[in-house]
């Protein structure tokens, strides 16, 4: 995946979250915002490492840890889950740059992520 279409995405996924919660502006800021972006744009290269790879484990082990990350820092799994829902959303849409198989294979380990996601959440 190219770093504009990256970016672009990242930048659509933020804008969704941020409406979803407006909250987040009044708590983070701009600067919270941008990395909001960044964070987004690690989750859509580590769905193409995983791709470029062949092996969609890289990106289910990827969700595990990161969540487990934010856990230790008290963040309940739900947002990164709702943030995995949407990446989905997202791609499941018109991404010009992405031919079937790719966009087949990103749904796919976002399928493995949330489902990894949801199993941490029952026990959080």
């Amino acid at each position: 995946m190219q770093d504009t279409v990256i970016h672009d995405l990242a930048t659509k996924l933020t804008e969704g979250l941020y409406e979803n919660h407006p909250d987040l502006i009044e708590r983070y800021g701009e600067r919270g915002r941008q990395k909001c972006i960044e964070d987004n744009e690690h989750h859509y290269r580590h769905l193409d490492t995983a791709y470029q790879m062949g092996d969609a484990s890289l990106f289910t082990n990827y969700s595990s840890w990161l969540q487990g990350l934010l856990s230790a820092r008290g963040m309940a799994p739900v947002y990164l889950l709702e943030n995995f829902v949407m990446m989905k959303e997202l791609l499941g849409g018109q991404v010009l740059s992405l031919d079937e198989e790719q966009r087949k294979f990103y749904l796919h380990c976002l399928d493995n992520g949330i489902a990894v996601l949801k199993e941490m959440e029952a026990a959080f």
